[in-house]
């Protein structure tokens, strides 16, 4: 069975860690003055809030490409030849 302590508490207390502030910090606490935080935001990170801010569809084009192939307009023998040419590129051939 497992122990159980008693309410007076026997088991010993947990050691008090210490944490030391760098030497700038302990003045200012010193001199009266309370630290304060500091944020700095990376230059990705402020890059990616502007992505995630910004929209990436282009509401006219899709627009204008929906009202082509509706129209039956947006599939010309210039655009397939283009896309067939990109494919074998890649493709290696």
């Amino acid at each position: 069975m497992n122990e159980v302590n008693n309410v007076n508490g026997t088991q010993q207390a947990a050691p008090r860690l210490r944490l030391r502030l760098p030497a700038r910090e302990e003045v200012r606490i010193q001199a009266g003055k309370a630290p304060t935080d500091r944020v700095e935001i990376s230059d990705l990170a402020r890059f990616m809030g502007q992505l995630h801010g910004a929209s990436m569809i282009r509401h006219g084009l899709v627009e204008r490409i929906r009202a082509e192939i509706e129209a039956g307009t947006y599939e010309t023998p210039e655009r397939i030849n283009a896309t067939v040419d990109i494919l074998i590129e890649e493709l290696g051939y």
